[in-house]
């Protein structure tokens, strides 16, 4: 066939039909760009004039280099981005901190084209200087390949399934074969010049400089029908894969086969832009630059019906190659083809449906109207046929022969025979139940036979034969208007005004926290497959996925313009969903990438003290305290609707909501520290994935524990020696009667006992490593006690209240070292002022009980001390040791006689099989 008649039946079919929302992306600059890629970030890399450029969403950084001019191709491997220069330069570029890790003149030819092969080998493609091989691990230079191809001027390269690598050339196709680096040739193509190439799971498509693209199949064959011509002088920019069938770019606009492979129908644009450049992102998102140096952005979830009609669309349906607008002056034939819309009647249309092979369509005042697929009336419902009002707003299909139908004034059951288009009432449901003015707003019918009917303003009602269950409140809060019902694998989810989405699940209901907007209801559900809901409102579409209870809003993609949607208006057709919003009608396509692929968060730079620092750094001195993190989200899409939560774990006890990309933490104090940031495209952070960064501020040594040891050391060494020195004074005094001596030798002994010191030290340790508060009062209390025993040395006799204080400072000390094992109770202390007492009495007899009994916190010691009216008493339970301590008897010998001598009476002693107990007289005066 000549080309100009290939053209001719083609062409007709892209005059209009559906075009993409592109936006123009701002970029800091203009660039000219030549290829784009994105890598495991998901920042987006542009081959541009100027240099190579990365791209966040939020701002574009060049990384330029005097060498490095006008990058023609790039190509990401691991952790480095490879890029082919116009001059023959290869250079490799690291993606943790973009510097430069390889610069190689591989040609004096333009570089087109970059893949691997054989894991550690590139084959570098240019146009005039034939194909490279370039050993990533080697330092060798690379190595020419022309010698097995036939061509020198190349243009792309791809890899197939088997790992053979296609060559599109100036003088055909070929395959080279990295097993045994032969090369075939593809005979019998169309055209010799090839200039892009794009690899689905099923078929080869290749576009000729300016006669159209062609497939070819899994056996190598060229498949003639497929070939698709663009126009006339129209030359091929580039060719892409979305969803296995070619999207393709020109000087004429942007095109894209059907999927039945008959038309290229789509996406005509502004042709001033001369679009060249395509890329496809991870979010789906089509990124186009042109010829004058602009970049365009588009969601190829959305295209829109490029028309122009004037009546407002109530209602839609898509059927093959056309859609049917119902609107209030009339039902209307739009051919996507691009012929002009055909008035079918001028009846004011409600709602519309295909049911098997014929078509239905509600009005408002002229009832129920079924049609042929040829548009021929084969019947009309109306009052005069038993329906309660002719004002239809909605209807159902059940099985072979139910049929529902909503007005309103009620709902009315029909068995209808389609084969000869004949009424007969249904016992199903009994009109007179649904008469006033209780509207049903729609009808549903679920997988179990049971009708849903969702009423104006008081909730739902479910329907079986003989039998109707109202649902007006759940748990306790009323339902309100229910707008849509979609049935969905076993669940039935609910819009309702007060609730908004409700899903019902094993005969319970449950409210959706996350999709409750009571000021901006959702008109229509729409159930799509792998447990997706479509959900509709004035703003815009919201996608929601049960499983994971994660949603994404569609509002600036679709260029939505506020305005409130008539109700289930929509028509799902394959696997795409035609709606109207604002009078516009959209197609949306739910193809099988996610579309609730989540926003990802990345840390890109830490400063501590206004310095930036690397990642891998961990620890930090306690001057460098001041610290401040950017982050940023990644998503393409509208970077803009992103809400960060991030949180310093070690510091904040809840996660900070910014809009902003910058966290500051002056002065953090020392300590262990997880810096966590995420972000998310809707209000509520449901299960986004975090970025972290730990670190640790260190203590000075002057702030550590083992400041405090050595500190603590400096004043036991101190006291030591202070003690020390005393005692050899007061050896030196011979004026001391003997008791006297006898318990300054007791005090020396206690205070220089080892035992006593090291089980002190012992404790002293544990505090430290438990608490520098606890030690540092524990070392206090050590330093009070040395010192209280040296001031009361040389006494006879002190102040009970100073004996009191001795003993308090002994059994913190002892408290501390044996916890719940011991414990002192001291009764009546406020008898204390008027009573005197020989020193250390009372530490020594709570020495002595310790010494002689057993401490453990299963079986606590219980010292009580009872100060009476002339005397005190000294008890603890007894615990007798395992086995017998070696005893001075200086202890109770020595108190006994020091009060015999000064004459203050006799001190008592009691045993009993679990007591032991001692009874000291006081005296009021010295």
């Amino acid at each position: 066939m000549k080309w100009w008649l290939i053209n001719c039946l083609f062409f007709p079919g892209i005059l209009i039909a559906q075009k993409l929302i592109l936006t123009e992306v701002n970029l800091s600059n203009q660039y000219f760009i030549n290829d784009i890629v994105q890598d495991k970030r998901s920042l987006l890399w542009f081959a541009t004039t100027e240099g190579l450029v990365y791209y966040n969403g939020f701002e574009d950084i060049l990384i330029s280099n005097p060498n490095l001019n006008n990058p023609q191709c790039l190509f990401i491997h691991e952790n480095i981005i490879y890029s082919g220069y116009q001059n023959g330069y290869l250079a490799g570029w690291s993606l943790d901190d973009y510097s430069l890790m390889l610069i190689d003149s591989i040609s004096d030819k333009r570089i087109t084209d970059i893949e691997i092969y054989a894991r550690r080998k590139l084959l570098i493609a240019t146009y005039g200087d034939g194909i490279f091989s370039y050993d990533m691990k080697s330092e060798g230079s690379a190595t020419s390949m022309s010698s097995i191809l036939p061509d020198a001027y190349i243009y792309q390269m791809d890899l197939t399934q088997n790992q053979d690598i296609l060559i599109s050339t100036d003088n055909g196709l070929f395959k080279f074969n990295t097993n045994n680096n032969q090369i075939s040739r593809f005979e019998d193509l169309p055209d010799q010049l090839i200039t892009h190439l794009a690899i689905s799971d099923s078929r080869i498509w290749a576009s000729t400089y300016d006669q159209g693209i062609f497939s070819i199949s899994n056996h190598n064959q060229v498949d003639q029908a497929r070939f698709v011509p663009v126009k006339s002088d129209g030359i091929i920019n580039d060719l892409i894969l979305f969803n296995d069938y070619p999207l393709i770019s020109t000087d004429d606009g942007l095109f894209m086969l059907n999927k039945d492979l008959s038309d290229t129908n789509y996406y005509a644009q502004d042709v001033r832009n001369k679009y060249t450049t395509l890329f496809i992102d991870v979010e789906n998102n089509l990124w186009v630059a042109d010829r004058n140096g602009g970049l365009w952005k588009s969601s190829l979830y959305f295209s829109k019906l490029d028309y122009s009609f004037s009546d407002n669309i109530q209602s839609i349906l898509k059927l093959p190659n056309v859609v049917l607008l119902g609107g209030e002056n009339g039902l209307y034939e739009f051919d996507l083809k691009g012929n002009a819309q055909r008035p079918l009647n001028h009846y004011n249309v409600t709602c519309l449906n295909m049911i098997g092979n014929l078509i239905y369509f509600g009005t408002y005042n002229s009832g129920l109207f079924v049609l042929n697929k040829n548009y021929e009336e084969l019947i009309r419902l109306n009052q005069s046929s038993g329906l309660p009002d002719n004002a239809i707003l909605s209807f159902e299909h059940h099985g072979d022969s139910l049929l529902f139908v909503s007005t309103l004034a009620g709902i009315a059951a029909y068995n209808l025979d389609v084969n000869t288009m004949r009424l007969t009432n249904s016992d199903f449901i009994s009109v007179d139940s649904f008469s006033g003015l209780d509207y049903i707003l729609n009808l549903k019918m679920d997988s179990h036979g049971n009708l849903w009917a969702g009423k104006d303003r008081t909730g739902l009602s479910k329907h079986v034969i003989g039998n109707t269950t109202q649902f007006e409140n759940i748990n306790g809060e009323k339902i309100g208007s229910v707008f849509s019902i979609a049935p969905s694998n076993n669940n039935i989810w609910f819009s309702s005004s007060n609730l908004g989405i409700i899903k019902y699940m094993d005969d319970q209901f449950s409210v959706i926290e996350n999709l409750n907007n009571k000021d901006d209801p959702f008109t229509s559900i729409i159930p799509l497959p792998d447990s997706h809901l479509m959900l509709i409102n004035k703003r815009g579409v919201e996608l929601y996925k049960d499983e994971q209870q994660i949603s994404r809003r569609f509002d600036q993609e679709g260029e939505f313009i506020e305005e409130e949607p008539f109700l289930n208006n929509y028509s799902i057709y394959n696997d795409e969903v035609w709606f109207v919003h604002n009078n516009e009608v959209y197609k949306f396509r739910n193809d099988p990438v996610n579309p609730l692929l989540q926003p990802t968060t990345q840390i890109e730079r830490i400063e501590v003290n206004i310095d930036v620092v690397d990642r891998e750094q961990k620890k930090f001195k306690q001057s460098q305290n001041n610290f401040k993190f950017n982050f940023s989200g990644r998503w393409l899409t509208d970077p803009g609707k992103l809400t960060y939560a991030y949180q310093l774990v070690g510091h904040d006890e809840n996660w900070r909501l910014t809009k902003d990309r910058t966290a500051v933490y002056p002065k953090l104090p020392p300590g262990d520290y997880t810096f966590k940031v995420k972000s998310t495209i809707n209000s509520f952070f449901k299960n986004e994935p975090e970025s972290t960064f730990d670190f640790k501020i260190k203590r000075a040594f002057v702030n550590s524990i083992w400041f405090y040891l050595f500190l603590a050391t400096i004043l036991f060494l101190i006291v030591y020696r202070w003690n020390k020195q005393m005692q050899d004074e007061k050896l030196l005094k011979a004026s001391l009667q003997k008791n006297q001596i006898e318990t300054q030798l007791i005090n020396l002994k206690a205070q220089l006992n080892p035992h006593f010191l090291f089980n002190s030290f012992n404790t002293l340790s544990g505090l430290i490593d438990e608490s520098v508060g606890a030690s540092k009062s524990f070392i206090e209390n050590l330093s009070d006690f040395y010192r209280l025993m040296l001031e009361v040395g040389d006494e006879r006799l002190i102040p009970l209240e100073k004996e009191l204080a001795i003993l308090k400072a002994y059994n913190y000390l002892i408290k501390e070292r044996f916890r719940n094992g011991y414990d002192l109770i001291i009764l009546n202390e406020t008898l204390k002022p008027i009573f005197y007492i020989p020193p250390l009495v009372l530490q020594m007899l709570v020495e002595n009980a310790l010494k002689h009994n057993q401490v453990s916190s299963a079986n606590p010691l219980i010292i009580r001390i009872s100060i009476q009216e002339d005397s005190i008493e000294v008890k603890n339970n007894l615990i007798p040791k395992n086995f017998i301590t070696p005893s001075t008897g200086y202890g109770l010998n020595n108190i006994i006689s020091r009060f015999k001598i000064l004459g203050l009476g006799e001190v008592v002693l009691n045993k009993s099989e679990e007591y032991f107990s001692v009874l000291i007289p006081l005296t009021k005066s010295i």
